[in-house]
């Protein structure tokens, strides 16, 4: 078979398999529905109703000894400690704004969970966890293993950003990941409610969500391509793999066009060429951030950045300055950032984002820019407001293209009067947003 052949073949799958999702709903997930699986807050509900001894699946402390001893693997974990245990989300460090996501409080040890899915690290986050749970264990009457658990999408070890570069807080991390650990122990959570449906089927649509989001799900086209023969033989292995080259090519060379687009109607019509000139900032490379783009299991945020305005804070001497953005992590938005500026041990001029952010911070780069009665900024990190192309808006949504994942709306992209329209809306998004920023200060 040769590379034509098997493409048609292939297409002719993917129309079956996308006749049969529509017709029979096949892709239908509640936790999709209501925008969950990108969301912290609302996945870790999910693991706080099976760690807590009181939820309503039913079998008391089962699930959290399983994850104790199989997830956590802790070899001394008893009954008589289970019974007692209490689960909080969203657990409180008294005197701080620190919210612990997850917190297991037994008679004879505490473990934090922090879990991440995409949201940026904080600074000594990590570390300000292990020094609180350090010091609540030291209190327990009777002491056991405990670690600081680290939950993020494919297992990796938090930066020093987030430990303080501690070695007794880095030893103390437990590295979890939600491909492996979490997918395992709710699997098996899964198959111990075969004879409660409501359960049953609410599991099996998380794990469909956490195959999704970590990139294992082979769907109905897989298994057919499986037995079609499609991915068996020599000679088609090497059909697909040269169609998944040029694929991969193609994907990175499309987004590569779609910021060289926008950066060429950005300079014509959000500023004029000089402006454009002395505002345009590129400091991280961002035709080596486009390059990256699909190389690692989180985005390497290629964006389109200009400068604003500078502003200083009281009793501090940095220079920072507010950046208007238009980027991509996996879906397109527009952006006010807070940068830092600094320099270089040879002197040079550098820009970072990595800095605590503090209130008076936001609050200095919050009154650089106009806001409606009503409204309130979106505050993340370096992010000081922000929205999704072409929505305009911070909600999640099926017409917003996910360069990462491919969704029906990246694929529109392909066509020409599609992708021209997504321009013009990233435009008008950098023109809505660039008019905000006060001239009267």
């Amino acid at each position: 078979m040769n590379e034509k052949e098997y493409l048609d073949k292939a297409k002719s799958i993917v129309e079956y398999v996308a006749n049969e999702t529509r017709e029979k709903a096949l892709d239908f997930n509640v936790f999709n529905t209501l925008n969950v699986s990108d969301k912290e807050v609302m996945m870790c509900r999910m693991l706080y109703e099976f760690l807590n001894s009181q939820g309503k699946h039913g079998k008391g402390y089962m699930y959290l000894k399983g994850f104790m001893e199989n997830v956590l693997e802790l070899d001394d974990v008893t009954d008589d400690e289970l019974s007692e245990a209490k689960v909080y989300r969203e657990y409180v460090i008294n005197g701080t704004d620190r919210r612990i996501d997850i917190y297991i409080d037994t008679p004879y040890r505490v473990i934090p969970v922090e879990v991440k899915i995409y949201a940026e690290e904080q600074k000594r986050q990590c570390f300000d966890y292990f020094i609180f749970s350090k010091a609540e264990n030291e209190n327990k009457s009777v002491h056991k293993k405990w670690r600081l658990v680290y939950l993020t999408l494919y297992g990796d070890m938090p930066s020093n950003y987030s430990t303080g570069n501690d070695k007794d807080c880095i030893s103390s991390i437990k590295r979890i990941s939600w491909r492996e650990s979490i997918l395992g122990w709710m699997e098996k959570i899964r198959d111990s409610q075969k004879n409660n449906t409501n359960v049953y089927e609410v599991v099996s649509q998380y794990i469909d969500i956490i195959m999704d989001i970590t990139g294992q799900k082979k769907g109905m086209v897989y298994g057919m391509m499986m037995d079609e023969g499609l991915l068996n033989s020599k000679e088609n292995m090497k059909a697909a793999q040269a169609i998944s080259d040029s694929f991969a090519a193609r994907k990175a060379e499309f987004i590569e066009d779609l910021f060289e687009r926008v950066r060429r109607k950005a300079k014509k019509e959000v500023f004029s060429d000089s402006d454009s000139e002395k505002v345009y900032m590129d400091p991280w490379n961002n035709r080596g951030l486009i390059k990256s783009f699909y190389h690692f299991q989180k985005s390497s945020l290629p964006a389109l950045n200009y400068y604003m305005k500078s502003f200083m804070v009281a009793d501090d001497s940095s220079e920072y300055q507010l950046w208007l953005r238009f980027e991509i992590d996996s879906r397109p938005f527009v952006s006010f950032i807070i940068v830092k500026k600094c320099s270089d041990k040879s002197g040079n001029i550098t820009y970072t984002g990595e800095f605590e952010k503090t209130e008076e911070i936001y609050k200095a780069a919050e009154n650089l820019i106009s806001i409606g009665e009503g409204q309130i900024f979106h505050r993340s990190g370096w992010w000081v407001d922000w929205f999704y192309i072409p929505t305009f808006d911070t909600e999640i949504d099926d017409s917003q293209p996910n360069f990462k994942s491919c969704n029906e709306a990246y694929y529109d992209l392909y066509e020409a009067e599609n992708i021209e329209k997504f321009v013009e809306q990233a435009i008008n998004g950098l023109k809505i947003m660039k008019e905000r920023v006060r001239t009267d200060i």
